[in-house]
């Protein structure tokens, strides 16, 4: 019923504040689409599928869900499970956020540094 198909938009930030689940059901093979880093981010419950790098970033039951690529029925549960079970996906937000926190932040800033060495 409220269900919005953003396309590209440059307001993350703001959008991020309004959502309650970020839907990413990427096909194909992509890495980790930025999409799901700042949704983690930002606290919110995650559903992708297992395309790419999309299942290294999001962990099935833990921050989030991950359904089959193309399986329409299965994206659907998972978003219906999350809609009906509110105290889960604000578990799976926060599991999210703590993911993102130990593994995006801390890997950009041993490259920041890397990058700042080799340069000299």
């Amino acid at each position: 019923k409220n269900i919005v198909f953003m396309g590209y938009r440059s307001d993350i930030e703001a959008i991020n504040n309004i959502i309650d689940i970020a839907v990413v059901p990427s096909i194909g093979f992509e890495a980790v689409p930025y999409t799901i880093k700042e949704a983690m981010r930002a606290g919110k419950s995650v559903i992708t599928t297992d395309a790419g790098g999309c299942d290294e970033a999001v962990i099935h039951n833990r921050n989030g869900f991950v359904v089959p690529q193309k399986d329409p029925h299965m994206l659907a549960q998972a978003i219906m499970k999350l809609l009906e079970e509110k105290e889960l996906m604000g578990q799976m937000g926060c599991a999210g956020q703590q993911y993102f926190k130990q593994k995006f932040i801390l890997s950009e800033k041993v490259l920041e540094h890397e990058r700042l060495y080799k340069n000299g």
